[in-house]
């Protein structure tokens, strides 16, 4: 009986060999032609882009914006970290990912908002107090963003969305924290930031109009995972 059980999975295991290339191309296919998909992958992009790299300027606003040194970038830090921490437990509490959907356009405008406010701050420890609610939007867009992306796609294409979450995150970084640097050199720290959050927030207001994709999102987060498209190489 065990012979015949191994057989058996040779043979469902035997088929035409799927080449690496066209795994990635059905990948690229599957992520960007699925619109809910589509456009969290563009968010998180754009937030990579603009809102992220204000952390690589706070030795910046430490040092030559509230006249500190290392202890202030100590303190801002530490105050980002209590935000993302307290907005990693915010989104383990979550009993469902339907409640996720929504959150990911508040995160980014939570994120938009206060790094705004934090340009504008010369006091050392109201820039602390906005950084905890900066750091609770960006670790609740993140949360939000993975569970929903997991939630959605099947299992064969998990992998490589995944994947796509990862590059649209930090392949995407560093090019804004070169934009950041560049760009506070050539007017200022803070106008950077008041660019990346503004940034942040007209993402997070379109993102937030996509009624239609919300609908289809919701739907399937409600229901069982669908079954992988025909068109896609489960092997």
């Amino acid at each position: 009986r065990m012979r015949l059980d191994a057989s058996s999975r040779e043979e469902q295991g035997s088929g035409p060999e799927v080449s690496f290339r066209q795994r990635i191309a059905d990948g690229f296919r599957y992520a960007f032609g699925d619109p809910a998909i589509r456009a969290v992958l563009a968010l998180l992009a754009t937030i990579s882009l603009v809102g992220f790299p204000f952390i690589v300027l706070m030795p910046v606003f430490a040092g030559a914006i509230l006249g500190g040194g290392p202890d202030t970038l100590g303190f801002l830090l530490g105050a980002l970290g209590v935000g993302a921490l307290t907005g990693a437990m915010f989104i383990a509490s979550r009993k469902h990912p339907v409640h996720l959907w929504k959150l990911i356009p508040r995160g980014a405008a939570t994120l938009g908002a206060f790094i705004i406010a934090f340009s504008l701050s010369r006091n050392m420890v109201l820039s602390m107090l906005l950084l905890v609610p900066a750091g609770f939007g960006m670790m609740t867009l993140m949360g939000s963003c993975n569970t929903v992306l997991q939630s959605i796609v099947h299992d064969s294409t998990r992998g490589r969305v995944m994947s796509l979450f990862t590059m649209s995150v930090m392949g995407v970084l560093p090019f804004g924290s070169l934009l950041a640097g560049g760009m506070a050199d050539l007017v200022s720290a803070p106008a950077f930031l008041a660019f990346g959050g503004s940034g942040c927030l007209l993402a997070a207001f379109l993102f937030s109009r996509q009624h239609t994709v919300s609908f289809g999102v919701l739907r399937k987060l409600v229901r069982s995972i669908p079954a992988a498209p025909a068109d896609i190489r489960t092997q």
